[in-house]
Formats: C-alpha cells, sequence, structure tokens
C-alpha cells in the first residue's frame, strides 16, 4: 500500500497534473491517501493525496471546488461527513498528480485492504428458463 508522500513505482513521465471532470465517471477511494479516478475512455487513474486525509476511507465520499473544467494537482478535495452533501463537511485535502493504472495494478497495490480490487472469480449457476411455451406464445417480444 502507498500512503500520501510515499515515493512509489510509477513513471513519473505518464502522470498528470490535471484532468477533464468531464471525462470523470465515477471515483472509488481506496483508502485516506489514495483515490482511483474512472474515465470515460476506459482509462483508470489514481491520484495519491499529498497527505493522509483523515475519515476520507470511513466515509467514502468527497466534494471538490473548481474555478475551471479541470481538477489539478494541489486542488482541495473534502470529505463529505454525512449522509448527503448539504451535512457538515470534514477535512480538505490536496491532490496529487493523476496517474495511469491498471486494474491489475490496483489488486497487487491495494486488495489487502480492499476486497473489491481483489481479482476473485464469482461462479455462478447458469439461468433456468421459467417461462412456459404458453407465455412466450402470448407476448412474441419473449424469446
Amino acid at each position: 500500500m502507498i500512503a500520501a508522500g510515499e515515493e512509489d513505482t510509477f513513471d513519473d513521465d505518464t502522470s498528470m497534473r490535471c484532468i477533464n471532470i468531464g471525462q470523470i465517471l465515477r471515483t472509488k477511494v481506496v483508502d485516506d491517501s489514495n483515490v482511483v479516478f474512472f474515465m470515460r475512455n476506459d482509462e483508470m487513474l489514481l491520484n495519491t493525496l499529498r497527505s493522509r486525509c483523515s475519515g476520507l476511507a470511513r466515509r467514502g465520499r468527497f466534494v471538490y471546488k473548481i474555478n475551471s473544467r479541470s481538477l489539478c494537482e494541489l486542488n482541495r478535495i473534502t470529505v463529505i461527513e454525512g449522509g448527503s452533501f448539504s451535512e457538515p463537511l470534514g477535512r480538505s485535502c490536496s491532490l496529487g498528480r493523476f496517474r495511469p493504472v491498471t486494474m491489475e495494478d490496483l489488486a497487487r497495490r491495494f486488495a489487502p485492504v480492499d476486497p473489491i480490487l481483489r481479482r476473485e472469480e464469482v461462479e455462478t449457476p447458469p439461468v433456468e428458463d421459467v417461462l412456459d411455451e404458453d407465455t412466450k406464445e402470448a407476448d412474441p417480444d419473449i424469446e
């Protein structure tokens, strides 16, 4: 696991200072120091905050205020303490650079702390056709 401010093995030549907020699909808080940004182009960007952001992992939600269409290194995110955006806000923390990552990178780095990032296969049983022939004939849209 990479803590805020620690060196990592990413190649800084591929890191980005800013991202376009219109390209962000969703985010995933990994821990108090790392947030994954899932982008529209199927890219994943890891942001390791400049310092640990207490409460971020526990709450899992944050807001940001920007003056442009870009979210950049040194912009601040603020932890949402309550259940809604109107509730009190918590600690604010500065973003680091945005680094491209793969799901394998994330699983290798964070699987011990985040079960969602573990690459475990889930066996699902086959689905049985429960509609009888009369139902299928009555509704031609059912295959």
